[in-house]
């Protein structure tokens, strides 16, 4: 949780003890990349993940935001409660990218 907090307010990927650069490593991530984002999502804000999926200088990143069903208050957790358009949002792009 420290280091989800520290890349929170820094914006930087630091480990308690890196052994490895990992903003480095980000920016090597090879393409293609989903990244899924929720749409009043008070732990990831869609801007943090903008910002973090843009670290990794991929040219191909599809970007999805995703709605919770009335009555769920935090994308960041409970999007596990109802992960229906989660899987089939993975399962679409995987076909597509990976066919």
């Amino acid at each position: 949780m420290k280091d989800s907090t520290r890349q929170g307010r820094t914006g930087r990927s630091v480990l308690k003890r890196p052994t490895e650069d990992n903003e480095g490593l980000l920016a090597l991530s090879p393409p293609p990349i989903l990244a899924i984002a929720f749409d009043g999502d008070r732990f990831a804000p869609a801007l943090a993940v903008d910002h973090l999926v843009g670290k990794a200088r991929a040219p191909a990143v599809f970007r999805v935001d995703l709605r919770l069903p009335d009555g769920q208050r935090s994308a960041h957790f409970e999007w596990i409660e109802d992960s229906a358009a989660v899987a089939t949002t993975v399962v679409e792009w995987t076909a597509k990218e990976f066919a």
